[in-house]
């Protein structure tokens, strides 16, 4: 700390008998010119956006996977001097690569390469969100948008393609897909109701089964528990 330094940061608290911020909030409100403070009530609820109860319907897990993520102001204290670079918001990121994932089918390598996040780090914390398991949202939202408009508007497969921008090259032939069979569904209620629950992955249960793992992985899927309810996404996969 230079006298310089001593000087300003003297002055700047001179004759203030409140909490005196130490020197390295000082330097850090001088670096980026905002306030070194507390959260707000609201900042504090925003830590929490990606975090909802399991939904019990459809429509009630996409209402909540599909709310814009809301970025709450940047304190002193939000940016690293260590790292040079401020700290990432993985709350607002969570809640944004779920929105993202659903509507686009983004995967977590584009989305750590289109927000410039370290990939490890992005793994770690977007898998906490659901992960690469969204991917099946993905499906199973457009599947039933698809029906919908289907039904609604006559629309047809091409016709959905297009005025969803909808890039992957198994578009057509995933919202085409028939249900599963009788036999794969008695597979998914038991992994679901039995396997699922205790920890095992699909393809420990492909195993014990006696399943392919790549046929297994059309039907079955990793979901992080306590977020989805593997149940509700039956009929669309």
């Amino acid at each position: 700390m230079s006298y310089a330094e001593q000087a300003l940061y003297r002055l700047k608290y001179a004759g203030n008998r409140r909490r005196r911020k130490n020197y390295h909030e000082w330097r850090l409100e001088r670096l980026t010119g905002l306030e070194y403070r507390p959260l707000t009530p609201n900042e504090i609820r925003l830590q929490t956006q990606h975090i909802h109860p399991v939904a019990c319907s459809l429509d009630t897990l996409f209402e909540n996977f599909l709310k814009l993520p809301v970025a709450r102001q940047k304190r002193a204290q939000d940016y690293s001097e260590r790292c040079d670079r401020w700290k990432i918001d993985w709350a607002w990121h969570k809640q944004n690569y779920r929105r993202e994932a659903i509507l686009h089918g983004i995967t977590q390598t584009e989305y750590a390469q289109r927000y410039r996040i370290p990939h490890r780090r992005a793994w770690n914390a977007l898998h906490k969100a659901g992960g690469a398991s969204l991917r099946a949202l993905f499906w199973v939202y457009h599947r039933r948008q698809f029906q919908r408009e289907k039904v609604e508007n006559g629309l047809s497969v091409g016709e959905y393609i297009v005025k969803y921008q909808l890039t992957q090259k198994s578009a057509a032939r995933q919202l085409s897909r028939r249900p599963m069979s009788a036999e794969w569904g008695q597979y998914f209620d038991i992994y679901y109701q039995s396997w699922w629950p205790e920890g095992y992955s699909v393809s420990d249960f492909a195993k014990a089964a006696g399943l392919k793992e790549t046929t297994a992985r059309q039907h079955l899927y990793d979901f992080p528990e306590g977020i989805i309810d593997p149940m509700l996404l039956k009929p669309f996969l």
